[in-house]
């Protein structure tokens, strides 16, 4: 719509209004139209509809006394012909003025307009811009610490890129692609609708965006790197699967996994990804890996020892959690990590133990910990410097991870104050959090310690409750004013995601000459990912 609000809009078929939603968020103003040809046309963030619409609506809203209307129509109640304007587009709802448009089959299933009679002028190939080599072990690392590698891509000649990097893998591994369509030269960025994977001529795996089932609906963001979405950089594609996606319009060999069996030789190897869009244009991106045996890899690249003078970090990644020693330079050092963890699903008590690492010249100073139910909190690591120079002591550090997605609830909690609450159902499968204590930027009217939940982007099957502690003495009388927020860190202010409730049970004092005080204010609220939590008025 350019931006504008106000552009007429049309009902590309005859037939009638089907239901007509009307709400403050979504799709704001909301018209679905049933074609005679069966199919279900939506209209979203509408600025207004047409008059025969309208007063309908309109008729609704006062009987209820709200604005907020769902209606369902029966069928030729208000009959639309092809080409009728219908209303006007607008930036109702969630978004800036645009106009949303669907086509769904009879029994209300997305499907892609552009696959299903709407043909456009497009002449534009797909564009790639980067390639990624993502481990799926339960060991492997690259050099770096990571389990991805991004290699950028070369443009060779129209609809032909190419790498210049062929690294050296030893471990299973998938295919993540940056690329996307456009309908001309500088449009909106968008999917592209089919992308296929080949190694050494052999197909391996294929996604096509083609039609959706609302049930399955929110895994199909396991068809993206999510981190890399949350970062901004939307358009990262898996050319493999992953547990919790049940889109059904993708899948391949071996769920795309390269190297999951013994078929793959020592040697170089040839990759080819092909794209194509709703209209046949068509592009291809070439690289080379080479495959052997494990360690050779990280060789020549590690001369990571522990030392006493080295410090310890962690990176919590979807299928574990990293141990990273920086700094000293021995590549003759050998020493050992040890995790201690606590398993509270054991006896009343909690039973606990550790497993150690060999830290080796050849782990570059990095450990990968697989995520598994026994690690219910890990609370403390310890390197043990090498075994041969014993004038060095062990050092470690405290932390706060714990393995979810095991229990059907698992409280995480920070001093007493902040708590994470999950179920088994929150995650498509288990994975590490971790609570941290965060400083958070100078902000008026904040009343709490500021807490950060580690990764900051994570996927969800749904929102999980957050709950942070509040003294009634830094809040006063303006109790009802202060809520939880989230830190958005891309806009630089603070999200209210408040549910706010008091505790009313006493803290102690019982005298008649003293009444009973509240506990505590326990704002809470619901999240969908990680990032920072702090209480404001």
């Amino acid at each position: 719509t350019g931006g504008r609000i106000g552009k007429p809009v049309y009902s590309p078929v005859n037939g009638s209004v089907w239901r007509v939603k009307m709400s403050y968020n979504g799709y704001g103003k909301g018209l679905y139209i049933k074609g005679d040809d069966g199919h279900i046309y939506v209209f979203g963030h509408l600025s207004a509809l047409s008059e025969k619409i309208d007063r309908t609506v309109k008729e609704a809203q006062n009987r209820a006394q709200r604005y907020y209307v769902d209606l369902n129509l029966l069928q030729d109640s208000i009959p639309i012909k092809k080409g009728e304007q219908i209303a006007l587009s607008g930036q109702t709802g969630v978004g800036a003025p645009h106009l949303h448009f669907e086509k769904r089959s009879s029994n209300n299933q997305p499907l892609n307009p552009l696959e299903h009679g709407f043909k456009l002028n497009d002449k534009v190939r797909p564009t790639f811009e980067r390639i990624g080599f993502q481990l799926t072990d339960d060991r492997s690392l690259f050099p770096d610490g990571s389990r991805t590698l991004r290699v950028d891509v070369v443009k060779a000649k129209a609809g032909l890129y190419s790498t210049d990097t062929v690294p050296y893998l030893s471990s299973p591994f998938g295919v993540l692609v940056d690329c996307f369509d456009q309908m001309r030269t500088g449009s909106m960025r968008q999917s592209i609708h089919r992308l296929t994977l080949s190694i050494d001529g052999r197909p391996v795996y294929e996604s096509v965006f083609d039609s959706l089932k609302f049930e399955i609906g929110p895994s199909v963001q396991l068809e993206f790197d999510h981190v890399s979405a949350a970062a901004g950089e939307k358009r990262i594609r898996r050319l493999f699967h992953v547990p919790g996606n049940e889109y059904f319009g993708s899948g391949g060999e071996s769920n795309g996994i390269i190297g999951a069996d013994s078929s793959l030789s020592d040697g170089v190897h040839e990759g080819l990804i092909e794209a194509e869009d709703s209209f046949g244009n068509k592009a291809r991106l070439e690289f080379r890996f080479m495959w052997g045996p494990e360690g050779e890899s990280r060789s020549e690249s590690a001369d990571l020892g522990v030392r006493e003078t080295q410090s310890l970090g962690y990176t919590l990644l979807d299928q574990g959690l990293v141990l990273s020693l920086d700094g000293g330079s021995d590549k003759d050092s050998v020493g050992r990590v040890m995790v201690h963890y606590r398993n509270t699903a054991g006896s009343p008590g909690g039973i606990g133990g550790s497993r150690g690492w060999a830290v080796t010249p050849a782990s570059a100073g990095h450990v990968f910990v697989t995520c598994q139910s026994i690690y219910n909190q890990v609370h403390y690591v310890e390197v043990s410097p090498d075994f041969r120079r014993p004038h060095q002591s062990p050092f470690g550090v405290k932390v706060n991870v714990s393995a979810v997605g095991y229990q059907d609830h698992t409280m995480l909690s920070n001093d007493s104050l902040f708590s994470v609450h999950t179920t088994r159902e929150t995650f498509y499968e288990p994975r590490f959090l971790a609570l941290e204590n965060a400083e958070a930027p100078a902000t008026p009217g904040l009343v709490s310690n500021c807490y950060r939940i580690l990764p900051d982007a994570f996927v969800t099957t749904q929102p999980f409750e957050v709950e942070l502690k509040v003294d009634p003495k830094a809040i006063g009388v303006r109790s009802k004013q202060a809520g939880l927020c989230w830190r958005d860190e891309k806009e630089n202010e603070w999200v209210w995601i408040n549910e706010f409730y008091e505790d009313d049970t006493t803290s102690g004092l019982t005298t008649s000459a003293v009444p009973p005080e509240p506990r505590g204010y326990y704002p809470s609220g619901t999240s969908l990912g990680g990032g920072m939590f702090a209480v404001l008025i």
